[in-house]
Parts: C-alpha cells; structure tokens; sequence
C-alpha cells in the first residue's frame, strides 16, 4: 500500500469527524446539484393561437400509368424488323415490329392452291350431274319407245325389264353426281377458310400498337426469335397517356377506416424532394393483403403529370388529408404531456376528465396567470402529430405551460448517469 494512503488512512481513522463533515459536505453537493437551490421554478410557456391544422394518414405508394398494354404475338418466327424503342412515342395502329414472314407467305400460296383445286372440282362434279342428267334422259327415251313396242307385241318382256334398270341407274348416277358438287361446294368453303386463316397469320407478322401511349418497355431485338406456345410472349409494354398517372398506395388496416374516396392527397418522391404533387382517391380495394402477419389494403390515387416529371416506378411518399380544419386555435402537443411537481398537484382539488363526445377527446393543460400556475379542462380536436385543435376551453391568447425550464434545459443536453 502507498505510503500516501496509509498517511490518509491514519488521519480519517484518527479523526472521525472530520471524514463525517467531508461525508456531510459531498451529500449538501450532491443534494444542490440534483434539486437546486431553492429558487421558485421557473417553466417554458406559449400563447394559444390560431392556425391550419390538418389530420392526415401517411404511407407509401409506387407510381404506374393509368393504362398499361402488354403487347405479344400469337405466332412464332424470328424478329425481322423493329421501328420502336425505349420511350418511342407511338399511335394506335402503328407498326412497331415484324415478324419474318416468308413462312407465312407460302402457307397463303399453298392455301390459294388448294381453293383453285377445290374450285375446279366444282366444276367437275357439275359436269358428272349434266352427263349423269343427260344418261338419264335418253334411258327414258328408250324405255319409252320399248312400251309402245310391247303394246304391239313386238318386244318381250325381258326387254323392257332391262330399260327399266337403266333408268334406275341412271336416276342413282344422278343422285351420286348432285352429292359429288355440294361435297366439292364444301370443300371449297373449307379450302376459302383456310386461306383466310393463313391471311391472318400474314397480316399478324405485323406488331401494330394497340392504343396511343410510350414505349416504356422492350423485351426482343432483331433477329431474335420469339416462340409463342402456351403463353404469349411480350415485346413490347407501352403506357397510355403518362400526362396522367396513378399511385397504388398500401394502408395499415388501422387507417383504413379513415378513407374515403375522394380525398386530397399529398405526395412527393425521391427526384424532386422539394416539391410536392397532389391527387385525389380513386378507389379503395377490398381484397386484403397480408405480409408477415401485417394487413394493408390497396388504395388508388389519381394525379395529374403534365409535365411528364413523373416516371412509372417510382417510390412516393404519401400524405392523405382525412380533415383540414383552417383559423383554429391550437396547442403543442408537449403542452398535453406536461405534468406539474406532485407538491403542486396536491394544492388543487382536480376532477375527474369526462368523456367527450366522438371525434373528440378531453385533456388538462396547465395556465400561468399572474405567474401562478392553474388547470384548465379542454376539448380537443384533431391533430396532425405536433399540434391539436382546442374545440373549447382555452381562449386565444392565454398562457400555457409546455414544461418546466429545468426540463427544457436537460432535453437540450446528454442526460448524465451520475454526478462525474
């Protein structure tokens, strides 16, 4: 041990009282620094005044065009022409790509064949019905004259059996031939069919644009081939009218009920940070959406973009106007939170807050009058988060306290763990 503690060590255990008044001192100091001198407390206040105050539910949403048209193909070949690009501002109808369209072209040439052949069988089974026709007369003819010879006695009987037999077949030939041209009249239908299906896939090779809008997507390059199986591939997404957009905002189920279609809406996003766009409520959506046990529900926003600064995508910061409420007096919200020494609070008799009526709360705020502190009973309104309204109660003007000053003072510095 140090030579200088036994020396201090020997002096305190020599003289007791003296280690007792250094104990006494440090416990006056201690006491000093945490409770100060005695002076009358000094407090913060503010003048009740009047204002804009607004409540509001905030959340995020991203932004995306009104209409969105995916644009795909039904056949399958290689790109053999492109006439858009990334932001390509397109018409309705417009050419926008091609697909090769040699194959197509000699599926239409096969198909006009096979109608010419369809066609000329027509006509062949028209002429079998004219010969079929023509056999049938002259077998009648001569069944004819047999009859007349028969009454002579001239022909037996045989005879004109067998005339008999050669109109019969000549009425079935003529059946067979009349059958033989509705079945060429068929096919020939069935063969214009065909030709106006392989039509239709040559006029398909042409990607037209289905509305008017920009190109915001590309997803094929020439001479890549596209195969269109079970699902349609897309080559293109093109947004209609970006001059208007639309926000598809996710509330807390806890806010839900406070939307209304409607609605003003604040928002603004991360490349113009200091300005800020305003839309309206188009619709809320029903259907829930549940993520890690947390519901929200998909509201839609409308805004104007006629400067085209927003893009689809982005990420917006949203603030929805459920009540704005202008020339009204309000209060800080740390005012609500103040609460006096509880040798103070034991000088007045308060009563007990009673309920409001809805939309509406009751708190105690605490006045200076005369630099003497007084309670007051007052109804609030609604509150934006930092201020509230004051329905009844306070006047404009009057004084309220919103903390102590030795309170202010600490919030304004690290708060210390011990007195070093």
């Amino acid at each position: 041990m140090p030579d200088y503690v036994k020396i201090l060590k020997d002096r305190f255990s020599q003289q007791p009282l003296v280690a007792g008044g250094i104990g006494l001192v440090i416990l006056i100091a201690f006491g000093m620094f945490f409770l100060g001198n005695g002076e009358e407390t000094e407090y913060q206040t503010v003048v009740i005044g009047r204002s804009t105050i607004r409540s509001s539910v905030s959340a995020t949403g991203t932004l995306s065009a009104l209409v969105t048209v995916e644009v795909g193909t039904q056949l399958s070949g290689q790109i053999s022409e492109l006439h858009a690009d990334f932001n390509s501002e397109v018409a309705k109808g417009q050419l926008i790509a091609r697909i090769d369209p040699a194959t197509f072209e000699n599926r239409v040439e096969q198909a006009e064949a096979e109608l010419a052949i369809a066609e000329a069988s027509v006509i062949q089974a028209q002429a079998s019905v004219a010969e079929s026709e023509a056999t049938l007369a002259e077998a009648k003819r001569v069944l004819k004259r047999l009859e007349e010879l028969r009454q002579r006695g001239t022909v037996s009987v045989a005879q004109l059996d067998t005339a008999m037999t050669e109109v019969e077949k000549a009425e079935a030939r003529r059946t067979s031939a009349k059958a033989q041209v509705t079945t060429a009249k068929a096919q020939v239908k069935q063969r214009q069919a065909s030709l106006s299906s392989a039509w239709v896939d040559l006029e398909r090779t042409y990607i037209r644009s289905p509305v008017d809008g920009v190109v915001i997507g590309r997803d094929v390059d020439l001479g890549q081939t596209v195969a269109a199986s079970l699902q349609a591939p897309i080559l293109f997404t093109i947004a209609r009218d970006l001059s208007k957009m639309q926000l598809e905002v996710n509330v807390d189920e806890a806010d839900i009920g406070q939307i209304e279609e409607g609605l003003r809406v604040k928002f603004d996003v991360d490349a113009y940070s200091t300005r800020k766009f305003s839309g309206s409520v188009e619709q809320i959506r029903k259907a829930p959406l549940v993520e890690q046990n947390v519901v929200t529900y998909t509201i839609i926003v409308s805004a104007d973009n006629a400067d085209q600064k927003l893009l689809p995508g982005m990420t917006a910061n949203v603030e929805i106007i459920v009540t704005e409420r202008e020339n009204v007096l309000t209060l800080p919200n740390r005012a609500l939170r103040f609460r006096p020494p509880a040798d103070v609070l034991a000088s007045f008799e308060l009563s007990r807050l009673r309920s409001a009526s809805e939309g509406t709360t009751q708190a105690r705020v605490w006045t200076m009058d005369n630099g003497k502190l007084s309670p007051a009973v007052i109804t609030l309104g609604i509150t934006d988060g930092r201020s509230t309204e004051i329905i009844e109660g306070l006047d404009e003007g009057q004084e309220i306290i919103l903390t102590s000053a030795v309170a202010a003072q600490q919030e304004g510095r690290p708060r210390r763990r011990g007195p070093f």
